[in-house]
């Protein structure tokens, strides 16, 4: 019962911090002092994604398909 809870606990921060890195804008990093880079966020998104695939047991890789940045 415990893992089930943490699996849903991990899927839930992995969705949320999907939402917030598709949100993050130039001059938000720049105010924490990341350098915004394309790559650099489509990176972040393919290894959230991994994650989240991995943990639902699915053995897809990301694409960029996934990701439409906005």
């Amino acid at each position: 019962m415990k893992d089930i809870l943490l699996k849903k606990d991990l899927i839930a921060y992995l969705i949320h911090e999907i939402e917030r890195v598709k949100k993050t804008t130039p001059q938000e990093s720049e105010l924490h002092n990341y350098s915004f880079v394309q790559g650099h966020k489509e990176g972040q998104l393919k290894a959230l994604y991994d994650v989240l695939n991995y943990v639902n047991g699915i053995n897809t890789k990301y694409s960029a398909k996934h990701s439409r940045l906005r």
